[in-house]
């Protein structure tokens, strides 16, 4: 699951949880308090509209209209209302969801050194460089920065943790160093192919010369060209 579908499966169960209450039943004394407080709410809206509370009937000040707010609230949404409650239940419903991009930005900041090797395109980047006829020494640093860098992600942490999510970065670590791999054997390949062309030069050379120098000396023209063989 997405984070934002965790979220809101949390925020499922935090409903269920403050929903528990509402099957139990609201203490006598609870209940009680909560009329009084509302009679003495009538009684001074009475006042206000200039009537005499002493002479009016237990009807009428039913009859009168409550402050918002003010109606005998169930248990479970006594809890729910609670500040404390309320106050968890605000922290809990963007636990997972929001307010990490910065701090997962920052935590995750040394993993883009690493970009390259996802970036580009490992056929395309070895044929450039081996376009430019590297040396075998520049080939060798080429291979010595892959073997390193491949040694920076393995000791890199297992996992961070940002706020209440902890990611695992075992997977990572596992993918990245499988592109320094597949770095390091495109250009391998690469440098493999320039050698056996650079070969097969060398040893059509060598077939070409063996056969001029194995052809018989008879007359001054084929001295020359002996002459001529061993001179290149």
């Amino acid at each position: 699951p997405t984070l934002d579908e965790m979220q809101q499966r949390v925020n499922k169960a935090i409903r269920t949880a403050l929903k528990m209450a509402a099957d139990i039943p609201q203490w006598r004394h609870l209940a009680l308090t909560q009329r009084q407080q509302q009679r003495k709410l009538q009684e001074e809206s009475a006042k206000a509209e200039g009537r005499d509370v002493d002479k009016m009937t237990p009807e009428e000040l039913e009859e009168l209209k409550l402050p918002a707010g003010s109606a005998i609230k169930p248990l479970h949404r006594i809890i729910a209302d609670h500040k404390d409650v309320a106050k968890v239940a605000s922290q809990l419903g963007s636990l997972i969801g929001g307010g990490r991009s910065a701090e997962e930005r920052g935590t995750f900041k040394e993993f883009y050194r690493f970009q390259g090797l996802w970036i580009e395109e490992i056929n395309v980047r070895v044929k450039e460089y081996m376009d430019t006829q590297p040396t075998l020494s520049d080939m060798a640093a080429v291979f010595k920065d892959l073997f390193e860098t491949e040694a920076e992600i393995i000791n890199l942490p297992q996992s961070y943790q940002v706020g209440p999510v902890l990611y695992c970065t075992e997977r990572l670590k596992t993918a990245l160093a499988e592109e320094c791999r597949a770095w390091r054997l495109a250009y391998g390949k690469a440098l493999n192919d320039r050698c056996g062309r650079a070969m097969g030069e060398v040893l059509e050379w060598f077939e070409n010369l063996k056969k001029l120098l194995a052809r018989p000396v008879q007359d001054l023209d084929d001295v020359r060209a002996h002459m001529a063989a061993l001179s290149e």
